[in-house]
């Protein structure tokens, strides 16, 4: 990966102890510290015991844009959770940038398809059971925004910012989200996805038949 990006390309975003240098690249650390890129990144590892969350800048923005206007893929934030210094801004931003930036600003999505992709497709590829789908005996899992104001506000160098144009959400039933507040209410469960148990299946039958 870092022979493709480049150590300027891979940034610290959570560190226990060394918490200055969270949202600085491994190339810059090892200006200050007066080490090679390599040597900086073995030694950050070895202080701080291997808990170092890193941000790669890796993505080629023009294969961003054809995946998701392929009909087939599906939108999620593949991101950890938002417990450290700097998070990737996805973990803030990663729906509301894909309604201003794809639906809004570059219209190669239809907000119907938008939709769609973060919705029912993959609550049906991943069989998550009554989801996705605002019919009667469905789970209401709902987000009421304004299409014309939905904005990520997140950042690489500020990243922990709620975006802006949701006025309520709604868990299980739960409303959480009253515009614009949150009341504090969990709602969410951890559901497991049908789709992933057959793959996992699927592989170990794999593996068996290979031996």
């Amino acid at each position: 990966m870092v022979v493709s990006t480049g150590w300027e390309n891979v940034v610290v975003s959570s560190l226990a102890r060394r918490k200055e240098w969270e949202g600085k690249s491994i190339e810059a650390i090892s200006r200050e510290t007066g080490q090679s890129p390599s040597d900086a990144a073995l030694d950050l590892l070895l202080e701080e015991d291997g808990m170092v969350s890193i941000v790669y800048y890796h993505m080629s923005n023009k294969d961003v844009l054809q995946v998701v206007k392929w009909d087939r893929s599906l939108v999620i934030s593949d991101s950890l959770g938002c417990e450290t210094g700097k998070p990737h801004p996805r973990s803030y931003g990663t729906f509301p940038r894909l309604f201003s930036k794809y639906v809004r600003e570059d219209k190669v999505l239809s907000l119907e398809q938008a939709i769609r992709k973060v919705t029912s497709f993959p609550a049906q590829r991943f069989s998550l059971g009554k989801r996705g789908l605002i019919v009667p005996g469905y789970h209401a899992d709902l987000t009421i925004f304004n299409e014309k104001e939905i904005q990520d506000t997140a950042t690489y160098q500020d990243p922990v910012h709620h975006p802006e144009g949701i006025s309520h959400v709604i868990v299980n039933g739960m409303l959480t989200i009253k515009n614009k507040e949150n009341l504090r209410q969990s709602g969410g469960n951890a559901i497991k996805a049908a789709a992933t148990k057959c793959l996992c299946q699927r592989h170990m039958k794999q593996e068996a038949a290979h031996g």
